[in-house]
């Protein structure tokens, strides 16, 4: 069972029990719903003075919005990179991201702060300890808990900020806490089988991940000028990197923004390739696929074509066939669908 707004509420509240929140220098959240109350609106008023390191730009943009005097930093390191005196952050999701998130925070530390992780029973914060033995829960409230780890110097060595992954001879750089980060996802790599012509001239990969449809279609078609898009930081940062490596900078482009946002809104794109999360948990979430199908509608030039990869059971194609025109499953595979849709050809 997830905690609740009030559940988390309290869980904050309390939190000053344990953690000196005025130390604080960074507080970061990435995965955070803006469903639960926000760890940084319910510390501040209670001695917080430090920065949000926010991993995705929808929490920067929240703060931005609603929240002008916290200071913010849009980044996927915990401190933003910069020496810290105490950290605030929550768990990751899987053991790698964790490790990785973590390591990371601990290398700015400043020898004997802490290092403060909360998260859930359900994310895996119990076991935490089975990554760092060190690590000590010191407080806990519902199905939250809190774990404090202490920066020792010279505990950690430097860690390598990007790894590499090859898919058919393309490198890309990747990094744990990304979708299907060490090894191509199969879905994505039947969607690029079905690109078998020129997609135009400009080509969004939205949700794009680690870049591979960005990239892979990008060295593929020199004549194509291609955007990548992602809310989370990280893919963002991965994307640029890969984008380096490849020698694209002259036909590449990154966009950090969560859906089809203002940046994105003011492009025309004359295809628009995705395999996008529309999940949520087990469940399938067709507002957010039909919010992001209309959108993307908005932003295709007139006879563009929309063309994503997703699981049988989720029915693409009846939103799609609402919006554009010539909907079909153009390729099947295991438990994977490919739809494809293009826009009329009147302005």
């Amino acid at each position: 069972m997830k905690p609740d707004a009030r559940a988390a509420q309290r869980f904050f509240e309390g939190l000053t029990e344990v953690c000196p929140v005025a130390e604080l220098d960074h507080i970061h959240l990435v995965h955070w719903t803006t469903e639960l109350p926000s760890p940084v609106e319910i510390l501040t008023p209670l001695g917080f003075k430090g920065t949000l390191v926010a991993g995705r730009q929808s929490i920067f943009q929240r703060f931005n919005d609603h929240q002008p005097r916290i200071e913010r930093k849009l980044d996927d390191h915990p401190s933003a990179g910069v020496a810290s005196a105490g950290i605030l952050m929550e768990l990751m999701p899987g053991k790698e991201a964790t490790r990785f998130a973590i390591q990371r925070a601990l290398s700015c530390l400043q020898p004997g702060k802490h290092l403060w992780v909360f998260g859930s029973r359900e994310d895996g914060i119990a076991s935490l300890q089975t990554l760092f033995p060190k690590a000590e829960t010191v407080y806990y409230k519902g199905h939250l808990r809190l774990v404090a780890l202490k920066a020792e110097e010279g505990e950690l060595p430097q860690q390598e900020e990007f790894q590499s992954m090859v898919v058919n001879g393309v490198e890309l750089a990747t990094r744990p806490g990304l979708f299907s980060w060490n090894r191509p996802d199969p879905a994505s790599l039947l969607l690029l089988e079905t690109i078998t012509s020129t997609p135009g001239e400009r080509l969004l990969d939205f949700g794009c991940g680690n870049g591979l449809l960005g990239i892979t279609l990008a060295k593929q078609w020199p004549e194509c000028q291609v955007v990548m898009s992602d809310d989370l930081y990280s893919a963002v940062k991965c994307c640029q990197q890969s984008i380096a490596i490849n020698q694209l900078e002259k036909r590449c482009q990154v966009v950090a923004e969560n859906g089809i946002g203002q940046q994105l809104s003011r492009m025309r794109f004359n295809t628009i390739v995705s395999n996008p999360p529309f999940h949520r948990g087990t469940r399938s979430d067709y507002q957010i696929a039909r919010q992001f199908i209309t959108s993307a509608t908005n932003i295709l030039a007139p006879g563009g074509e929309l063309r994503l990869v997703g699981s049988r059971f989720l029915d693409y194609g009846g939103i799609m066939a609402t919006l554009l025109k010539g909907v079909e499953p153009i390729q099947q595979e295991d438990n994977f669908v490919v739809w494809r849709a293009f826009r009329s050809n009147k302005p």
